[in-house]
């Protein structure tokens, strides 16, 4: 049509015969002698183009193209040469691969490969074309093929729509392991996919799409090749130097196992992991071995609990649904008399279904709180309120005396079941007769109180009714925090004491419930306070540091409430307060903290921070009148940055530090903040006051935060590469792992909404890559991830680490690979930029501030230069041009 209207007018003859010049150099250029099939098509074409802009009316056919399994798509007759620009799937490549299968065989099998593969693969508009030309030779009825393209074409949007979404969490799973991370070509692939899915769904050829999917694929695999030799040769001088401290008779592979294993996710392109155990190797040497296991990923309970699922069904069933008399004759083998004591407490456990199973509200309320809680580590609770009241349907809230145990002490990660249940309570659903899995989720859906909640039946529930109320509690919002408790789990539960069987039940219900451990931001449950256990220690020394500083996403917020968490307890006299100073001058900040005494009634109002000191000075020497001498009393001031900063800061840490030599032992605060904290070490007010950095996590105590809490959800964790992916992704920064573990759990329910899970054979959960795809195309994580990295590196006002990372990246870009750059380097870019913030630095300065990048895992040394800790680094500051526009910002 574009040839006719070319020729429509006298004026356009120029442009006509310009074009037929291009066509006879194309002719040229397309050899004589034994042409492939691809230019044979391709001359066709040319042929064909030049006798329609000399006025012929001809067409001529390509229906050759749609032979075989390779076939080439057509449309209006002619074929398709769009590439959406990946040269993988242009057609010069599709043609050879079209060429090389038909000469392998006969017309007839071509044509037959053709019409099997294109009903095989939802090519619809393939199976049009072959019945326009083909159609005799197919020897098939004309309907017959109609109702066969008819039965299939409904599915055509579906199938490209998921090839499409498996592309994007593909694509995502690529960057995670660093096979791309070059934003702009992502954004490219992205967009080349998504014109490619809105011409295949037009043309109705779902194989086709799939097949240009499997070039982008491809084409991402190549594109990692540069990258993937580059770690080789990093490898290669990583073994070289290893051998060189061997013994003489030392084998390298056996001293470090670990190499075997970097080679291996060399070899799969997962450059991530092979990034970081190389990373890790380095910084650590011999302690690397010990962090491999993946500790505390033990879903034993739960396999345990699934095995004998079946068999203490039974058992109950053969009892008549008494589970007392079902323990008796499932363990009496176990148990030589009643008076055995491990007997004995089993029994009484269990006695508490017989109240429940009696019907009568004081025997059932005395079951729950005498027995059945009291047997799962919940003692002396006490029922406050009677919620819902009806035959066979019961709640009450009950609760409980502060906790006798060590405030510093959780056994398990999960404070809705712990902590919490001495500040809310428990929520105790009781639910009589037999029910179907829907009707519980019903019921429960109600109950929807802000507290931990547990569901004691009487009623003996299969293990497909169990997975498939599983399914129901993942999908359903209203059902969180839900325990269930039925015949079979108390039967399963009296094998353990009363020291184990609290955790034990949690281990084998919470892979059913619906309960969230982790959290995006903001304070994190004792439970969940993982590592960090010496600075701790540093912290409650009364006579320990009083600076901590360190990078954002650290947890150093965390680590002060904690403290707070295991310190302040009034009833003996101990006082630990955190406060939020963040954006707070001298003044302001004195307010705050003079609020919090006054609440907790040790002080009156006070004005200026020289009324402070005379305050506190009679307050710790018992000389304020009503009121009691503490014992301890600790300030944690968090976000001091503003603080140390303002005016009068000096006249207010004086004052602090005169306190703290004067009550040495009794009184203490602890200034917490960003790196430059440490810059006022040197001020007179601080002296010879000693500080603690906080660093990125140890691979252990990250391998703790991250297994312990999902292996009670019921995650099955095998791969250790996997989880160094993760870690890796997060730089090993405990509000980043925090982050992506929430997502990974809150991910259950989107697995069971595309069906990716089956509530037949699910729980445990399986930890993988199918898993991790899923999650890793949810576009608000990718998100998220990017923009914690950023503000990582905004340290402060003069955001020198943003700054030093961009100078790193625009040197990469200007070699267009990763290079090694020094300080002098980073300072020329800098100078070039006229960023004086950065050139009027010292050289000790400007190391200093590269040195503590490499501390917050963002760069890494080698050979005395800095690179980027990690690849994927480079292209999170942004496109060149990007870095470019960045830099000039920071420019005077």
């Amino acid at each position: 049509q574009s040839v006719e209207n070319l020729r429509g007018s006298a004026k356009q003859n120029a442009p006509v015969e310009q074009a037929l010049e291009i066509v006879s150099e194309l002719k040229a250029q397309i050899p004589s002698a034994k042409p492939n099939l691809g230019q044979i098509i391709f001359a066709a074409f040319v042929d064909n183009l030049a006798r329609r802009l000399n006025g012929e009316k001809i067409s001529l056919s390509y229906k050759n193209c749609l032979l075989g399994t390779k076939y080439i798509e057509l449309e209006n007759d002619l074929p398709v040469i769009e590439s959406f620009g990946i040269a993988d799937f242009s057609l010069k490549s599709r043609a050879e691969l079209f060429e090389a299968e038909l000469q392998e065989n006969t017309f007839n099998t071509n044509l037959q490969n053709a019409y099997e593969t294109a009903l095989r693969n939802y090519d619809c508009g393939i199976l049009r074309y072959l019945m326009k030309y083909f159609l005799p030779q197919l020897e098939l009825a004309e309907d017959e093929v109609k109702r066969k393209i008819f039965g299939i074409e409904q599915q055509v949007d579906r199938q490209i729509e998921r090839f499409y979404k498996d592309f994007l969490n593909d694509l995502e799973l690529s960057r995670n392991y660093s096979r791309i991370t070059d934003q702009e070509k992502i954004d490219a692939y992205i967009d080349a996919v998504g014109a490619a899915r809105e011409h295949f769904s037009a043309t109705k050829n779902a194989g086709l799409f799939q097949r240009f999917v499997k070039a982008c694929t491809d084409s991402i695999e190549k594109a990692s090749t540069p990258q993937k030799e580059a770690l080789n040769e990093r490898f290669k001088n990583l073994e070289e130097n290893l051998r060189a401290h061997l013994d003489v008779e030392e084998d390298l592979e056996a001293r470090y196992p670990i190499l075997a294993k970097i080679r291996r996710q060399i070899e799969l392109t997962n450059l991530t992991v092979a990034e970081d155990y190389m990373n890790r190797l380095e910084r650590e040497g011999d302690r690397f071995l010990a962090d491999l296991d993946v500790t505390d990923s033990d879903i034993s309970t739960l396999e345990d609990f699934i095995a004998e699922h079946d068999i203490l069904l039974n058992a109950i069933r053969n009892a008549n649904d008494s589970v007392e008399t079902a323990y008796w004759q499932r363990y009496r083998v176990h148990s030589n008399s009643r008076n055995n004591r491990e007997t004995q407490n089993a029994l009484d456990f269990l006695h508490g279904w017989q109240g429940l199973h009696s019907g009568h509200d004081a025997a059932i309320e005395r079951a729950i709180t005498e027995e059945i809680l009291n047997h799962l580590g919940y003692p002396d609770g006490k029922i406050s309120a009677r919620n819902v009241n009806q035959l066979n349907q019961k709640s009450y809230t009950v609760e409980f005396p502060a906790s006798n145990k060590p405030r510093d002490s959780y056994p398990h990660p999960f404070a809705v079941f712990g902590t919490e249940v001495f500040s809310k309570g428990l929520e105790v659903i009781y639910l009589g007769a037999s029910r179907n899995y829907d009707n519980i989720a019903q019921v429960l859906s109600n109950m929807t109180f802000d507290r931990g909640k547990i569901c004691l039946m009487d009623h003996a529930l299969t293990l497909p009714e169990r997975r498939k109320l599983a399914k129901s509690i993942k999908l359903n919002t209203n059902l969180k925090n839900i325990i269930v408790i039925d015949k079979v789990m108390a039967l399963y539960l009296s094998r353990f004491d009363d020291a184990n069987r609290g955790k034990r039940m949690l281990q084998a219900t919470l892979p059913f419930a619906r309960v969230q451990p982790y959290t995006k931001g903001g304070v994190v449950a004792p439970e969940m306070f993982i590592g960090r256990s010496e600075e701790l220690d540093q912290i409650r020394d009364m006579t320990g540091p009083v600076l901590v500083y360190g990078g954002r996403q650290l947890g150093k917020s965390a680590l002060l409430h904690q403290v707070k968490s295991i310190e302040h307890n009034p009833d003996q006299k101990n006082f630990a307060f955190f406060i939020d100073l963040k954006d707070l001058d001298s003044d302001q900040a004195l307010k705050k903290i003079v609020y919090e005494l006054r609440t907790a009634k040790l002080i009156g109002n006070v004005e200026s921070w020289d009324e402070f000191a005379f305050t506190m000075r009679d307050l710790m020497n018992g000389q304020l009148r009503g009121v009691e001498t503490p014992k301890k009393l600790i300030l944690l001031l968090d976000e001091s940055d503003y603080f140390l900063s303002s005016s009068n800061s000096e006249r207010a840490i004086n004052i602090l530090r005169e306190l703290l030599v004067s009550f040495s032992g009794r009184f203490k605060f602890v200034l917490a903040g960003l790196h430059k904290v440490i810059r006022f070490e040197q001020n007179s007010a601080f002296g010879n006051l000693n500080h603690i950095s906080v660093l990125p996590f140890r691979p252990s105590d990250a391998m703790e935060l991250l297994v312990k809490p999902m292996s009670y959800l019921g995650f099955n964790i095998a791969d250790e590469s996997l989880i160094s992916a993760i870690f890796s992704r997060a730089n090993y920064y405990p509000g980043l792992i925090q982050y992506y573990c929430k997502m990974l759990v809150d991910a259950v329910s989107d697995n069971y909404r595309n069906q990716n899970f089956d509530a037949t054979k699910n729980p445990p959960f399986p930890l993988n890559d199918d898993y991790l795809r899923n999650m890793l195309g949810n576009t608000e994580f990718q998100e998220e991830i990017h923009r914690k990295f950023e503000i990582t590196l905004r340290l402060d006002d003069d955001n020198f680490y943003e700054i030093l990372a961009l100078a790193v990246a625009w040197i990469y870009y200007e070699n267009d690979r990763p290079v090694s750059v020094d300080a002098r380097e980073i300072r020329d870019v800098c100078m070039m930029c006229s960023i004086e913030r950065i050139t009027r630095l010292t050289d000790n300065q400007l190391l200093s501030l590269l040195e503590e990048m490499v501390a917050l895992n963002l760069l890494r040394r080698v050979d005395g230069k800095f690179q980027f800790n990690r690849y994927a680094f480079w292209h999170m500051m942004g496109t060149e041009s990007e870095v470019e526009k960045k830099l000039a910002a920071y420019a005077n």
